[in-house]
């Protein structure tokens, strides 16, 4: 592969400029047209995909599952009576809560404050609770977590 460079001449009070690289796929002797690198193309990723119960199960690990537990425990009531959107915002939060949890929880060293944070955020999504709620809620969570991660390796 080669590169070739076009440089302008400077006009009167014009600046040089230089284009872009031109790439040619000149293939060098000796080689065969199998190692010629081609492009990767670009692939896309789509977010907020609804899974069935089924897929959801089978996907997350275990230590995923217990995290997301414990962060509904106490909340199937208020989860009952959101609507449908409300109800997959939360969910959605949610997953991803518990993801960035046990990415911290794996960490050697691991701070309560931020785990603390990230319930906060997650249960502040849920409208109709009070801030004092959250906040027990979040302390209680964060605690158990913690406690969880003592206990086995996650």
């Amino acid at each position: 592969m080669t590169a070739k460079t076009l440089e302008t001449k400077p006009q009167s009070n014009r600046e040089t400029f230089t284009s872009k690289p031109e790439v040619t796929h000149e293939q060098p002797r000796g080689e065969s047209a199998a190692s010629e690198r081609l492009p990767i193309p670009a692939t896309t990723v789509q977010l907020g995909t609804v899974e069935t119960a089924e897929n959801s199960a089978a996907v997350k690990s275990q230590s995923l599952q217990e995290i997301e537990e414990v962060l509904t425990e106490n909340l199937s009531e208020v989860y009952a009576g959101l609507s449908p959107k409300d109800r997959f915002i939360v969910k959605t939060k949610g997953e991803e809560t518990a993801f960035k949890i046990r990415m911290l929880l794996r960490q050697a060293s691991v701070k309560f404050y931020s785990i603390f944070q990230l319930v906060i955020s997650w249960l502040k999504a849920i409208p109709g609770l009070n801030r004092p709620f959250i906040e027990q809620e979040a302390k209680l969570k964060a605690d158990q977590l913690l406690r969880m991660r003592g206990k086995r390796d996650l």
